[in-house]
């Protein structure tokens, strides 16, 4: 947040808080864990259905079953949550998360889902959870501030976070439990509190060694800053300036009271943020134009930043990069594109763009395409301004700017994808080179949650999806797929539970089957971007040095192991 910039870093997290305490689940032995997880005489075990009953599960929630381990509780949800309803069995395991996943299977339960998370993230997609099951693990959270920041993420508004863990009290608890968890219920709480949670509810009576407690994903609007509930040593509410100290403490103390308390904090944040995507910083080797309008309108979506080199290594017009970013058709913003393209720009043989476009919430399929179309005119026509290449423009995008891009390269010509938007309707919307990071390209195949009248996809084609199919085949890349489609490469992670990976391999089968040339990479193991490594980069930059700059590169299509970021 933005007060955290005059303010001492926060405590970053960077050392465990309990090392060596997961080895155990390195390589486990699944049967023996069973045996030790699913037997009566353990707390949860014996009270699994009042457990169950108490998480008050409905039809349709998306459930994460955090450290799940044999995955006995995500047996039980389920069949609460129901078809239209997701279970994620997470855990660091590789073998519980296989387990849990053929155990599943085995009961017909098809809305099991297994998450191979690490000790850091649990590594599950943006605002897809309603409830997180954290049941004797919390306590072997080894970055604890890190892995409840993951799953403050992944949840969506109002979301919950249901904790199970041993009570641990000196001169009460056992040996076992006074030297194997590290901390009481007191502390546990108030770390997941710190993290943007506040305690709603809990169970005193629900079982005899453990307590159940219920916690809220706070809103923005209720939450103060990290560094504000940091500060704060007493918990009070409200910041003295024996707590804090500084010269920002008179800006945020509006009343002049001396002291600032959490609407004053949440006032301060407000302010400084301006409820805008904050501005990139524009390295010195780039000259940046900003907030352009593209399609003739003074919408703020419709319009793009452009990154020029200052040093030239070429006498000739640049090829362009163009970047089309993500969020679900319903976020997101165009000065996210920097990191992406920067690299290009800084080599001096790259021109590049990033291009915003109207979210779902304000205009409806195809709106989405027609503006990234009247951009792609707009930089035609004005290729001899900013001394571009208009034969030469490539595009890039993750996610929902995935989807775009591929629309891009498959719809070049299909007149009603068009639309009329700008002064530039004779020039051109084919691009030369699109490069699709896990993008959705066939929206009736998705399946699962996607077919949910509350989905991304539903709200971008304005109705559930699967009533609505005439649209969804309209707004599906492999719809459009022929011969004269440019290159395409294809980068998507095995595990991406946000797009399922599929999608890649039909439009791949599809774009192989028309004889474009396409390349595809998995990325094994990874999720939903993040992946990790530089490799998904340097094979990107391989590709549209090839297409871009006439370069001889073999891209090749060998899969990428995904590293240790948060997926």
């Amino acid at each position: 947040m933005t007060f955290g910039v005059a303010l001492p870093v926060a405590f970053a997290q960077d050392k465990s808080v309990r090392p060596g305490i997961n080895e155990s689940f390195q390589n486990p032995n699944v049967e023996e864990f069973i045996q030790r997880f699913e037997k009566e005489g353990r707390d949860a075990y014996d009270h699994r259905h009042a457990i169950v009953e108490a998480m008050q599960l409905k039809p349709g929630m998306n459930v994460a079953d955090i450290g799940a381990g044999t995955g006995l509780f995500t047996r039980l949800f389920a069949p609460h949550v129901g078809p239209d309803g997701t279970v994620y069995a997470v855990d660091i395991a590789e073998r519980f998360v296989k387990h849990v996943e053929d155990s599943a299977a085995k009961l017909g339960l098809k809305n099991v889902v297994g998450v191979l998370g690490d000790a850091e993230s649990a590594r599950l997609p943006p605002r897809s959870i309603d409830v997180a099951f954290i049941c004797d693990t919390y306590h072997h959270f080894e970055y604890p501030q890190k892995m409840m920041a993951s799953i403050h993420e992944a949840l969506r508004p109002g979301g919950q976070v249901v904790l199970i863990d041993f009570h641990r009290i000196e001169g009460k608890s056992s040996d076992w439990v006074l030297n194997h968890v590290r901390a009481g219920q007191d502390v546990f709480a108030k770390e997941i509190e710190s993290a943007g949670f506040k305690q709603v509810d809990q169970k005193p009576d629900l079982m005899k060694e453990s307590y159940f407690v219920r916690f809220e994903k706070v809103a923005p609007a209720e939450r103060t800053s990290e560094p504000f509930r940091r500060l704060d040593r007493n918990q009070d509410g409200r910041l003295t300036k024996d707590e804090f100290a500084g010269p920002l403490f008179d800006q945020i103390d509006a009343n002049k009271d001396g002291t600032i308390t959490a609407e004053e904090d949440r006032q301060f944040v407000r302010r400084r943020a301006g409820g805008e995507a904050a501005a990139p910083r524009i390295p010195e080797s780039i000259r940046a134009e900003l907030d352009v309008p593209y399609a003739g309108t003074d919408n703020p979506r419709q319009k793009l930043d452009l990154y020029l080199p200052r040093q030239l290594k070429t006498d000739k017009p640049l090829p362009v990069v163009a970047f089309i970013h993500g969020g679900a058709w319903q976020a997101g913003d165009k000065r996210g594109g920097l990191g992406t393209v920067a690299s290009f720009v800084e080599s001096g043989e790259y021109a590049a763009v990033s291009i915003g476009y109207r979210l779902s919430s304000e205009a409806t399929w195809p709106a989405q395409i027609h503006d990234c179309k009247a951009a792609i005119r707009w930089l035609r026509a004005n290729a001899k301004k900013y001394n571009f290449d208009p034969d030469k423009i490539g595009v890039v995008g993750p996610s929902a700017g995935g989807h775009l891009v591929a629309m891009l390269g498959t719809s070049g010509g299909v007149a009603e994808l068009d639309g009329r938007l700008g002064d530039h309707q004779n020039e051109s919307s084919r691009v030369a080179c699109v490069v699709d990071l896990y993008g959705p390209t066939e929206l009736l195949k998705m399946g699962g949650s996607h077919d949910n009248p509350n989905s991304p996809e539903s709200k971008l084609v304005g109705g559930t999806l699967q009533e609505n199919q005439e649209i969804a085949r309209n707004a599906s890349p492999t719809t459009y797929v022929t011969k004269d489609d440019p290159p395409f490469l294809l980068i998507h992670g095995t595990k991406d539970f946000t797009v399922p990976f599929n999608q890649s391999e039909l439009l791949f089968a599809a774009l192989q089957q028309a004889e474009v040339e396409a390349t595809f990479v998995p990325v094994t193991n990874g999720g939903h971007g993040n992946f990790g490594t530089p490799q998904v980069a340097e094979r990107m930059r391989q590709f549209f040095d090839k297409h871009l700059l006439g370069k001889d590169i073999a891209v090749s299509s060998e899969p990428i192991t995904a590293g240790a970021a948060k997926q």
